[in-house]
């Protein structure tokens, strides 16, 4: 009879215990400002008037723009910490502040006056929240619950100016996505079972991905425009799965046997358009905004399995494809640069990001589904006449209270607060041969 009870409830973990794994990408796949010690500091709002190397991530038409060759060394320790229900409704945890390392090495070379190209490496994604040694209640499991997820992108491009102040870009990306996974989840019956499952090693590469942009400007670089268009890359992510469980009133977690696991997802579309002004000879104002097409990922795909321990049942239970729900991401920002002292430049910015996961698929593994908020200050100062050193402080959060009535039916999603907060220090050094 406990062995019948035990493969009913198996059953169960076969359709929800990896109901919690939406929390890697719910929220979408990239922060608002990503790197740069330079355009950090206005918020990343750079698509009208980004030029040299920086270009080939921000808009490839700015590799036709400034001097003949530079490169560019990008650094942004980032410190995130999320909280929310883990456990039970109602109930909060803390993250551990966790370190990334988003990071951008770019170099740019004048072919002629109107024709530039450039190659480089960085991060355009990301997260890395992990609640480790979570409380279910049972003695001797006490599971790591995490989404820890980078993404790096190698590209070559160039840009062209055709007429005076008027460039084309397009720049060549191949996309490289890393992942592990973890969730837990308690099951009453009877007893209760506490399941883990953990998928590790994810990995997949594509070379696919192109960004189109455009740039015009007045001849005295008084105003600038541009937009940049990048292109969806999808992916399946190939890793390996593992888990444990343990039964209420016993003292012994037991292993379960994983197996080969694919997870599908897309890096969705994004455009954006933007430009600058200058209100004065020391004073020049930034804007932009940015839609990325989220709502392509409405379903995690998940192919894999994860057998049972025997003792419980030896249950060969399949992975289920996981519902999303994701919106599309708006994000506006504005920013402003001051050089009113010579070789200085002062620097401020603000972004805010709409929220991409609904409240019905909160996780706390991510952002908040919340409106998000983004401040940045900065500075760069000239060294001689070809070296650049910049840097900015950032400062973004998000917070929403999530209940009862915002949950479907039969989902996953905890009632109780969700928050994220995160800090970077963006550093970068350019220097222009």
């Amino acid at each position: 009879m406990q062995r019948k009870r035990i493969l009913i409830l198996c059953g169960g973990v076969a359709l929800t215990v990896l109901s919690l794994l939406p929390n890697a990408f719910g929220g979408g796949l990239e922060k608002v400002v990503s790197w740069s010690g330079r355009y950090a500091g206005v918020a990343n709002a750079a698509v009208g008037n980004v030029a040299g190397a920086e270009s080939l991530y921000f808009n490839p038409a700015g590799l036709a723009a400034g001097q003949n060759a530079d490169i560019s060394l990008n650094f942004s320790p980032t410190f995130a910490r999320y909280s929310g229900p883990v456990t039970a409704a109602g109930t909060q945890l803390d993250s551990s502040r966790k370190f990334t390392p988003p990071f951008a090495v770019l170099a740019r070379h004048k072919v002629t006056d109107q024709l530039g190209v450039g190659i480089g490496a960085f991060a355009s994604g990301g997260t890395k929240a992990i609640y480790e040694g979570v409380d279910f209640g049972f003695s001797a499991l006490k599971p790591t619950v995490k989404a820890d997820l980078n993404i790096i992108e190698l590209s070559a491009g160039a840009g062209y100016e055709i007429l005076p102040q008027l460039r084309f870009g397009v720049a060549w990306r191949a996309v490289m996505v890393q992942a592990t996974l973890g969730s837990a989840l308690v099951l009453p019956n009877g007893g209760g079972l506490l399941t883990t499952v953990d998928i590790h090693d994810l990995s997949a590469t594509r070379y696919n991905g192109f960004r189109v942009g455009a740039q015009y400007g007045a001849e005295d670089n008084s105003w600038g425009l541009g937009v940049n268009w990048r292109t969806e890359v999808g992916f399946t992510a190939k890793g390996t799965s593992t888990g444990s469980s343990q039964l209420t009133g016993s003292t012994a977690a037991l292993a379960s046997t994983g197996g080969d696991v694919t997870v599908s997802n897309a890096f969705p579309t994004q455009i954006a358009f933007g430009g600058f002004y200058d209100v004065n000879k020391g004073l020049k104002l930034f804007g932009e905004y940015d839609w990325s097409r989220y709502n392509v990922n409405q379903a995690l795909r998940i192919n894999g399995n994860v057998i049972l321990n025997p003792a419980l049942g030896g249950s060969t239970l399949g992975i289920p494809s996981i519902p999303q729900n994701w919106q599309n991401m708006h994000n506006l920002k504005f920013g402003l640069e001051c050089t009113h002292v010579e070789t200085w430049a002062f620097r401020a910015g603000y972004a805010f990001t709409s929220p991409v996961t609904p409240k019905s698929s909160a996780r706390a593994t991510f952002v908040a589904p919340a409106v998000g908020h983004t401040f940045t200050l900065g500075a760069g100062k000239l060294i001689a006449s070809n070296w650049n050193i910049d840097g900015a402080v950032e400062y973004s959060r998000a917070s929403a209270t999530v209940t009862a009535d915002d949950i479907l039916p039969g989902a996953a999603t905890l009632a109780g607060d969700y928050k994220a907060d995160v800090y970077v220090l963006h550093t970068g050094v350019s220097y222009r041969f």
